[in-house]
């Protein structure tokens, strides 16, 4: 099975530990993109608001095979790919604001009822899914609920597992926020089979126990342990410390000089409702204002192995710092550098690559083991021709997709190791791309004049084949389980573009225009 990776990605270092990348390329609509096109299985799957269904294109290595609807109670809200839950493969999560429900859909059969209906006490439109698929949370994102008088600071803990029944899987709380209504809402990773779910609301990080939801969260106010000050949370990156059964999370907030590292470990309390999990808070230093962080494991670490990598812009400083002990090590390589990749080095260790977003002429690559060590040569400096926006990694290696801020020759693959930077001519406007490391291939969706392309580069030898897109498209979707590729337009009644992941040509396009509209296709209810 290929699995493709999505750009800005997810990069493992020996902890399970997510890292920063260059920001996402935005989406046209992003409340028409909630309702798909998304890969399930072999089949791109999506939500009709105007004839309540979910409308299921089958494919199979770039070709149209059929298409059928399921029908459903009332417009769909939302709709999400369960991941990692093999025991309930080909589901679509659908959520519905108007029912008040979650269902869980088998689309490989279209004329079966949902698998589960969830009932739910509000009209959530926000719904988190763990990686394993196990545990969800639905919520109210900020400024979405349609409904009026609603308690902004319900959830309602859902158990998707198989095993468990529509009555038991639902837990509906009202989290001790103060008022602040949930910002996001992020779901941790397995530890020694317990998960946790970490909603960042104004001014604290409330921790859900997922697998014991009768017991209480533990609300983290986010306050300066040096300055005093409310801080108020960004976002959330997660690594397990498996041997001590410990979730490191590392929670950026909006100000500056405000990372806090919290541990979530099991605790000793026994009492009914009480929390049994323990929570230690820490603030890590080093990261000034507009600058970057990022989670990274080494074999070097003190107690878990486990770093936060921050940057200062104005004083031009990186700081590599023990999670654990809060010790750490500085270098001073550029006034300005506020971006972090990592990407793994000649013998496997993990290095990282700094440079400054505003400039974009040149990049810091950083050997972390001997930054850490404080030898001499911890870094050395790399310049550019071509002025870039983004930096994204390719896995496993130590090449970069540049964005370039220039319409006509807006890509290139830039090696951190050599300096070799390979140019793709006239490159049009880049809007979105897709990396898969299992076809060894990305993806590129750009524009040149009033024609779309897709380009399929060869990672190997970087060749690069184009095809044009009938009548455009807005963004990208890889079809993992059938090695398809489909170019999506955001427009009423659909249209999708399908090529074999492996052999993107003109020749091998079809087109599929009006979908979601009556009478253009067979279809099955």
């Amino acid at each position: 099975m290929h699995r493709p990776v999505r750009v800005p990605h997810l990069l493992a270092l020996a902890l399970t530990s997510a890292l920063a990348a260059c920001p996402p390329l935005d989406p046209p609509d992003l409340a028409t993109t909630k309702l798909g096109p998304i890969a399930i299985g072999s089949h791109l799957v999506l939500g009709d608001r105007n004839e309540p269904a979910l409308v299921i294109l089958d494919v199979d290595d770039g070709q149209f095979v059929g298409l059928r609807r399921i029908p459903l109670e009332t417009a769909p809200s939302a709709i999400h790919a369960l991941p990692g839950n093999t025991d309930q493969a080909a589901t679509a999560v659908v959520v519905s604001a108007e029912n008040r429900t979650v269902e869980l859909i088998d689309v490989d059969d279209a004329t079966a009822p949902a698998k589960k209906t969830l009932r739910l006490s509000a009209p959530f439109e926000g719904l988190a899914l763990s990686p394993d698929g196990l545990r969800a949370i639905a919520y109210h994102p900020p400024g979405t609920a349609s409904s009026v008088f609603h308690n902004t600071d319900e959830v309602a803990l859902l158990d998707l597992s198989a095993a468990a029944t529509a009555d038991d899987a639902v837990v509906s709380r009202t989290l001790a926020s103060l008022g602040g209504a949930p910002l996001s809402v992020h779901l941790s990773p397995e530890v020694g089979g317990r998960r946790w779910a970490f909603v960042l609301s104004e001014e604290h990080v409330a921790v859900v126990s997922l697998d014991n939801p009768d017991v209480a969260e533990r609300s983290v106010p986010l306050v300066s342990l040096t300055s005093g000050g409310a801080r108020t949370p960004t976002g959330v990156e997660f690594a397990v410390d498996a041997a001590a059964q410990t979730l490191w999370a590392i929670v950026a907030t909006r100000e500056a000089s405000s990372i806090y590292a919290l541990a979530v470990s099991p605790g000793t309390s026994t009492a009914v409702g009480e929390s049994d999990f323990d929570v230690r808070l820490s603030q890590i230093p080093g990261v000034g204002p507009g600058g970057a962080s990022t989670l990274v494991a080494l074999s070097e670490g003190t107690t878990s192995g486990l770093f936060t990598l921050t940057t200062q812009p104005a004083t031009g400083l990186v700081t590599l710092t023990d999670v654990a002990t809060a010790t750490g090590q500085s270098l001073s390589v550029q006034v300005g550098v506020n971006r972090i990749v990592l990407f793994p080095g000649p013998e496997g260790a993990p290095q990282a690559l700094v440079w400054n977003a505003s400039t974009g002429l040149s990049f810091h690559v950083i050997d972390l083991v001997r930054m850490w060590k404080g030898q001499n040569r911890a870094f050395k400096s790399r310049a550019t021709r071509d002025r870039f926006s983004g930096l994204t990694p390719i896995p496993g290696t130590s090449r970069f997709i540049a964005l370039h801020a220039d319409s006509d020759r807006g890509l290139s693959i830039i090696d951190a190791d050599s300096d070799r930077v390979t140019g793709f001519g006239r490159t049009g406007t880049v809007s979105a791309l897709e990396l898969s490391t299992d076809l060894n291939r990305l993806f590129v969706l750009t524009r040149l004049g009033s024609q779309s392309y897709l380009v399929s580069v060869d990672l190997d030898t970087l060749h690069s084949e184009p095809a044009p897109i009938p009548d455009g498209a807005d963004g990208l979707v890889i079809l993992p389980e059938v090695t398809t590729v489909a170019a999506v337009a955001h427009r009423p009644y659909g249209q999708v573009a399908l090529w074999p992941a492996a052999l993107t040509t003109p020749d091998t396009t079809t087109q599929l225009l009006g979908f979601l509209a009556d009478g253009l296709f067979d279809r099955t209810r």
